[in-house]
């Protein structure tokens, strides 16, 4: 919740949550967050579309660490972050070597919240677009880490690990079907089921790309439907 500081002879509006600092930010505008520890609950629909040319950033401070952790007992919603139908959104942090100097070290902990059914760290709708998670950690998913249907979908250079705590073999790093998308460079353990799985239920997963990630310790829940990568589509 915003509150007014002095600021000289003049006051500016500080935002004492990530929640009402993102509902906050604008399209095309960044948003940057300063280390410590964040308890919050869900942020849904609040963060504004950017432009191709423009993204709206979430990023953490640079040189400092921001762990932005789900507050399990203030909310029984499914999920930390939802893009919604949201387009041109970026989260950023240092694990990117571009943008090592330019923001800090950020991670995403789902606190293995058992609040709810479907309990993912970060979900998208399906007319969700070129949204982009890059550079960031992101860990402790009681069911899936990433869920989306997004198109052009952009995963790259993140830690994801223990995605994934009942067991189930259903529970993946990443489950997406949206055409045009990336995944690459990250480091994917402690998975239950797939680390990386692209499903097409109808045509999906058409002209994906995923390269680069290095996986181990997956695929660990005691049913034989689960492992490393698994893709359907072209």
């Amino acid at each position: 919740f915003p509150v007014t500081i002095g600021c000289g002879s003049g006051s500016k509006t500080v935002y004492t949550s990530i929640r009402s600092g993102i509902d906050n930010v604008g399209a095309s505008n960044i948003l940057l967050i300063r280390g410590g520890t964040y308890s919050e609950i869900c942020a849904v629909a609040l963060i504004e579309s950017g432009t191709a040319s423009a993204p709206t950033i979430i990023a953490a401070y640079p040189g400092e660490t921001v762990t932005w952790i789900k507050n399990t007992a203030g909310d029984a919603r499914d999920c930390l972050i939802s893009f919604s139908t949201r387009s041109w959104i970026s989260i950023r942090g240092n694990r990117n070597p571009a943008y090592a100097s330019s923001y800090g070290s950020l991670i995403i902990d789902g606190n293995n919240d058992t609040g709810a059914t479907d309990q993912y760290i970060i979900t998208t709708a399906d007319a969700a677009s070129d949204l982009e998670i890059t550079g960031i950690e992101i860990r402790n998913g009681n069911e899936s880490c990433i869920t989306t249907a997004a198109v052009r979908f952009r995963v790259t250079w993140n830690e994801i690990h223990h995605c994934g705590l009942s067991g189930e073999y259903l529970w993946h790093g990443i489950y997406f079907r949206g055409d045009s998308s990336i995944v690459q460079h990250n480091d994917w353990h402690d998975i239950y089921g797939w680390s990386i799985h692209c499903y097409a239920s109808a045509s999906n997963c058409n002209n994906v790309t995923i390269s680069h990630n290095h996986v181990y310790i997956t695929g660990i829940a005691t049913s034989p439907n689960s492992g490393g990568i698994i893709v359907t589509g072209k």
